[in-house]
């Protein structure tokens, strides 16, 4: 199967000769043009854009791979020229047949205890399958317990344009007059029976509970509320939902793209079941014992504007249904199952390490309620019979991804942070030692960091600080086959789009200042107008795609070298980011991705050297955590699936509806149990 990188060469290689590659692209692009995307959908930009690209003749040799096996298409000479160019592609056959001179044929492996034989499918046989149609509906009345459609309709209207009091009243009022002859529509005519109405439907639904928890902390008792569903309830009424049920993946895969030319097979990693983290974890569990995974998701967020209320909410994904419907919006989702305290800062305790550690504490302890429904069944399995056809499994529950900012992640790890001696929540690197993108350094598990902390009771504090831990007992090792060091993701949106672009763009920005000055106003326009003028094609929606190529004629070679040597970290990043972002990954990717993080480290080790004793505003050192956790993203496609599996852009997009819900549903005060019955509804 040709990658992006096999299809289109130049476009990831380092070593861009402008004299080489534009002969070579002028003709593959023109084969291009009718295939809009390549495998598994990871996308291909249109000739437009594929030309602006050649117009990069200044970042000279990093890398050679023209190794690489190009795109060659088959020979058309035998094809109508008239009705070639006007043919329309109807099925996802007909694209493979232009990406590939031949249809490959693909081997789906089934985890021993599922006791199933490997299954060879053709490429139509295999999209056929993928292509799971998200129709199927057991419900006769789907709008139950609403006594009609009409009614459903009209309490989802009301929830979603954020009516209060006052205004449901007045559009009661507004229906009644405009219904006319036509009152049976709808059974709801007022507030009471809203109310009714969504109370018969919170009962279809987990509750949350409301609980005080008082720790002590200085001989003194501190009382938070934590609001949660128990995780166990949760997830039994999702898989006990006959609409969702056909659509759980019980047995973890490896999925292989055979070469019947070559007699080799190539991996495919996409979604979680088939990535080995799964894999390795049912060949933990006994005899037809299924995994059951979670994706647990934590981030504080501003709900007012200025920031004055805020709100902890956590959040859950079940790994085993597709992506399609663990990371959409509709039932099968992410759902909020949590709300945590936030403790507010105490002036007599604040910067103290015991209140530091005390607010760590409040975090695990907070978490411990929320699953410890789930904790035994990790142990012990649960039998479960499943709705669609009766057959009864038993599902051990374990933590697949914990999803959150590298912030987040030092709370859920209990590691002291990034001042810290080892500040990965993944391996044991040195602080000093971040930019070291390729060395591989210990790995934390559960045992190694048990150990730390228990060895540290008595003989101290320094052990701790060594490895970087905080003295608090985590929440996640009381959960059988769920090291929280392995399930800690890395994040695109965090580390890349919002980290180590912005820290990039920042420099990028004072290069420009340096250059020219009281001119640097000129140098901004000449990169406005770059950037306006650059050709539009399909899904180049982000400004890093555009900046590189709007510098070049800024920030030469000849003028600057040292802004040119952070054009080629540029470059390196971008092309990084490519591959973060494919849907669906293979073994020759992964490879492909790790040879350009070795390109990226040699980048920004040159170009660290070379600035590092100059003053800047922003950024004063490359020596950073968004930096080194590059190492462990390979890592994590390979164990997790693409991406798209652990990405907190889903879930970042979750805080949209919280904070609408605290503008338009809550009086301001004691927001987080108003806030949940609208999350209820």
């Amino acid at each position: 199967m040709p990658l992006l990188s096999q299809t289109f060469p130049y476009i990831v290689d380092s070593q861009f000769n402008l004299e080489q590659n534009t002969n070579r692209a002028a003709n593959t692009v023109q084969e291009a043009i009718n295939t809009p995307r390549l495998l598994f959908n990871n996308q291909v930009s249109s000739n437009a854009g594929l030309n602006s690209r050649f117009e990069d003749s200044h970042l000279d040799s990093q890398r050679d791979l023209s190794s690489s096996p190009s795109f060659e298409p088959g020979s058309s000479e035998d094809e109508d020229e008239n009705s070639s160019s006007d043919a329309t592609i109807d099925d996802e056959n007909a694209i493979l047949d232009l990406v590939n001179p031949y249809n490959p044929k693909f081997c789906i492996e089934y985890h021993p205890s599922a006791i199933l034989d490997p299954r060879i499918l053709t490429c139509e046989e295999y999209f056929q399958m993928m292509a799971m149609e998200m129709t199927v509906s057991f419900i006769d009345k789907p709008w139950h317990p609403f006594a009609s459609e009409n009614d459903f309709e009209l309490a989802e209207l009301i929830l979603h344009t954020g009516m209060n009091r006052q205004e449901r009243d007045s559009f009661f009022k507004v229906l009644k007059t405009q219904a006319g002859d036509h009152q049976s529509a709808y059974t709801i005519n007022n507030e009471s029976d809203l109310n009714d109405a969504w109370s018969q439907a919170e009962h279809l639904l987990v509750t949350f509970k409301k609980e005080k928890l008082s720790l002590e902390y200085k001989e003194e008792i501190q009382e938070y509320m934590l609001h949660f569903q128990p995780l166990w309830d949760w997830t039994l009424n999702l898989l006990s939902d006959p609409t969702l049920s056909l659509f759980f993946v019980w047995d973890a895969v490896k999925i292989f793209q055979l070469d019947e030319k070559t007699n080799t097979r190539m991996r495919i990693f996409d979604e979680p079941w088939t990535g080995d983290l799964l894999w390795k974890v049912q060949s933990s569990l006994p005899p037809g014992g299924k995994p059951l995974a979670y994706i647990l998701y934590a981030d504080k967020t501003c709900l007012s504007s200025f920031g004055t209320a805020k709100g902890y909410p956590i959040m859950v994904h079940i790994a085993n249904l597709p992506d399609a419907i663990h990371n959409g919006k509709g039932w099968g989702g992410g759902t909020v199952v949590g709300w945590l305290p936030i403790v507010e800062e105490d002036p007599k305790h604040k910067g103290k390490p015991s209140w530091i550690n005390f607010k760590r504490v409040v975090w695990h302890e907070s978490f411990r309620k929320i699953m410890e429904s789930v904790m035994e069944y990790s142990y012990t399995g649960y039998a479960f019979t499943l709705p669609h056809s009766g057959k009864t499994i038993v599902i051990y529950p374990f933590i697949f991804v914990l999803s959150a900012d590298y912030e987040e992640h030092c709370m859920m790890m209990l590691i002291r942070g990034v001042r810290s001696a080892c500040p990965c929540p993944v391996c044991l690197v040195p602080d000093k030692n971040l930019m070291d993108i390729t060395e591989v350094y210990p790995l934390r598990t559960t045992e190694n960091m048990q150990k730390c902390y228990h060895q540290a009771q008595e003989e101290g504090d320094d052990i701790l600080k060594s490895s970087g831990l905080q003295n608090v007992k985590n929440v996640f090792w009381s959960m059988d086959r769920s090291d929280p060091y392995r399930a800690v993701s890395w994040d695109r949106l965090h580390t890349y789009h919002l980290g180590l672009f912005k820290h990039l763009l920042l420099r990028l920005l004072e290069h420009v200042e340096r250059i020219y000055g009281p001119d640097k106003r000129k140098a901004n326009v000449i990169i406005d107008e770059f950037i306006a003028n650059f050709p539009r094609w399909q899904n180049l929606i982000h400004f890093t795609n555009q900046i590189l190529f709007a510098a070049h004629s800024v920030l030469t070679k000849a003028k600057n070298p040292n802004a040119y040597l952070l054009l080629k970290v540029i470059r390196s990043y971008i092309e990084l980011d490519m591959y973060t972002s494919m849907d669906v990954h293979t073994e020759k990717s992964i490879d492909e991705g790790r040879q350009l993080l070795g390109v990226f480290e040699a980048n920004l080790k040159a170009y660290s050297q070379a600035t590092d004793n100059m003053v800047w505003k922003n950024v004063t050192s490359w020596s950073i955590p968004k930096v080194h956790t590059q190492r462990h993203l390979f890592d994590d496609i390979i164990a997790k699936g693409a991406t798209k599996n652990h990405n907190t852009k889903v879930n970042e997009c979750m805080h949209g509806p919280l904070k609408e819900a605290y503008q338009t549903q809550t009086n301001f005060k004691n927001v987080a149990d108003q806030i949940i019955n609208t999350e209820l509804l």
